[in-house]
């Protein structure tokens, strides 16, 4: 008896071609205060900016390369949550006039944020009470300000002392007495960790 050949399958392949096309997507954003900006500067900690403001700014898209965002933001008001190893966390009210400006990568703009925290402190933890013999009371309302430059994922910050609702000579002893960056730094985080100040 003869055998008939059996047909061999022939498995069918499908070939998936890279696409030739190129996407291209440049959009003009004109930002309005009515949006708000969020910035996370420190996912571990927590150290987030929510802002509104204005700005123009410019997206650039194509499928061969990643995202770029160019412009400058400029903030109307907004808030800096500060976190400092999980005993300090406060919200600075953002000043108006602080930057946000974008050079390509979306993740790192240029930042200067000035930004303030206000309290009521007692001199007499700053200055000798012979110093304060011309106040009424030594208890006073005090900014913390703060002051953040350079990329957001690793800023400089910079802390100073404001005295809002007293005359320039009472903050000028203040300010002789705190006088280098360590005692500010010190002072600052003996402010916003105390209790009550008063």
């Amino acid at each position: 008896r003869k055998e008939t050949p059996t047909k061999d399958r022939q498995k069918r392949t499908r070939v998936i071609t890279p696409s030739k096309t190129n996407i291209k997507l440049n959009l003009q954003i004109d930002a309005t205060p009515n949006g708000q900006v969020q910035l996370l500067i420190d996912p571990e900690a927590g150290d987030l900016i929510k802002a509104n403001g204005s700005g123009s700014l410019k997206l650039v898209y194509n499928n061969q390369e990643d995202i770029k965002l160019y412009g400058n933001y400029v903030l109307s008001k907004g808030i800096y949550h500060f976190t400092l190893q999980n005993v300090i966390r406060k919200d600075f009210k953002i000043k108006e006039g602080s930057t946000i400006v974008w050079n390509g990568s979306p993740f790192t703009p240029d930042i200067n944020i000035n930004a303030y925290y206000s309290l009521s402190a007692s001199l007499l933890d700053i200055l000798d009470e012979s110093m304060l013999t011309d106040l009424k009371r030594s208890t006073v309302p005090v900014n913390c300000l703060l002051n953040l430059t350079g990329d957001l994922t690793k800023p400089n910050i910079k802390f100073d002392i404001e005295l809002p609702s007293n005359n320039d000579e009472l903050e000028r002893r203040v300010k002789n007495v705190i006088s280098s960056e360590e005692m500010m730094n010190r002072e600052i985080m003996y402010l916003l960790t105390s209790i009550n100040l008063s």
